[in-house]
């Protein structure tokens, strides 16, 4: 493979893109630094192919159009490792998905290697190469970036390629690379790079047991810090931290002299702001229909979720699996949730090639068809029917 080197100019990356739309497979990753920011501050690219092994420097290249007309190229498999923090800075700059797509970590759990495996243990496994951690934690942003930290980033994709080569064979001999294509296709959907911060924050709402006006006083006030996060791109924190928000909320100020009664409000926080909060305060107050939030599964009956998910265990050992990505606890109990109460699920356990797999067994186990047992002397589970 030709190292190409660094590229931090407009006609080179031009030229490497020409090569690149040529090729079959692009393997692809990223350095990123999103702790203090919003939004990702995309760093640098990795790419490899056939014969190119290459960085390019995101902050001096301003124009990656050309690169992107490689992402959305459907003749060009896109390579990632672990893809979804990639794929989601790509669609915040080119709100398009990158596609088609070929996760190495999902297609290592399909084909026996443990769920969620690292890139580097992934590479040790299937190649004998250590890959070097020193360069973890560096700031992506800084320039110039050393000799260490690049050869760190081109390790990441420069031994991808071998990895993506042996796990199509392994998937094709299992008889699993339809199953891996599945699973990339619901990576390619849209929806799955949708902002969704306040959504993601109703939890906070529900495990504080907060209801009616007081809800929706804070689902206002969490709309209206994520809008301000937004436009400074900052981290959400920065602007006014949850338990403020839970102390507005509950308190429901209807003066600034009030509002600096709250703990965790500075001065010239509510200088700056006191005033627009206490606006959002009374909207929040004023909405007449309490605002709704996705309810949480119904009851599970007790021992239900670990009876499936022992037998899910089994089944994986079994067919040299990941157990993870055959069904998580959330799928299990939506699963459950369906068959027990006929509520609607969009569980994965139901679909493509879950539903072969396994789903017919763990129906027949909640529906009374079927015990499992464990063999004390094999120490082995197995299924026995029961008789009517």
């Amino acid at each position: 493979m030709m190292n190409t080197g660094y590229i931090k100019d407009q006609t080179t990356l031009e030229k490497i893109c020409v090569y690149l739309s040529g090729c079959t497979y692009i393997a692809i990753d990223t350095e990123f630094i999103r702790e203090r920011y919003y939004y990702s501050r995309l760093g640098i690219i990795q790419v490899a192919s056939e014969e190119v092994c290459t960085i390019i420097d995101a902050q001096e290249v301003k124009d990656l159009s050309c690169f992107f007309d490689l992402l959305i190229n459907p003749s060009i498999t896109k390579v990632f490792h672990s893809c979804k923090e990639d794929v989601s800075i790509f669609y915040s700059l080119f709100q398009k998905v990158p596609g088609p797509i070929f996760d190495t970590q999902i297609a290592a759990a399909l084909t026996g290697y443990e769920e969620q495996m690292s890139y580097g243990k992934l590479v040790k496994s299937i190649t004998g190469v250590n890959l070097g951690k020193n360069e973890t934690y560096t700031n992506w942003l800084q320039r110039p970036l050393t000799d260490k930290q690049i050869q760190y980033a081109l390790d990441d994709v420069h031994y991808l390629p071998d990895v993506y080569f042996h796990l199509v064979k392994l998937l094709k001999e299992m008889g699993r690379y339809e199953w891996a294509l599945e699973e990339f296709e619901r990576l390619e959907e849209e929806e799955n790079y949708h902002p969704k911060e306040i959504e993601s924050q109703f939890k906070m709402l529900n495990s504080n047991n907060i209801r009616g006006k007081t809800r929706n006083i804070l689902i206002a006030l969490l709309i209206w810090r994520e809008e301000k996060a937004r436009h400074f791109d900052r981290i959400r924190k920065d602007i006014v931290k949850d338990e403020a928000l839970i102390t507005i909320a509950r308190k429901c100020p209807s003066s600034l002299q009030e509002l600096k009664l709250i703990p965790g409000l500075f001065p010239k926080f509510i200088k700056q702001y006191g005033e627009e909060l206490l606006e959002v305060i009374k909207k929040g107050k004023q909405q007449k229909k309490s605002i709704k939030i996705p309810q949480k599964i119904r009851e599970i009956p007790e021992g239900a979720t670990s009876l499936l998910t022992a037998f899910i265990k089994k089944k994986a050992s079994e067919e040299n699996i990941a157990q993870g990505i055959i069904a998580r606890k959330d799928d299990i109990e939506k699963f459950i949730s369906h068959y027990l109460y006929g509520t609607k699920s969009d569980t994965t356990l139901m679909k493509g090639w879950r539903k072969e797999f396994i789903a017919k067994e763990l129906e027949q186990i909640i529906n009374g068809e079927v015990a499992i047992k464990f063999s004390p002397g094999n120490k082995q589970i197995s299924l026995l029917r029961i008789r009517e």
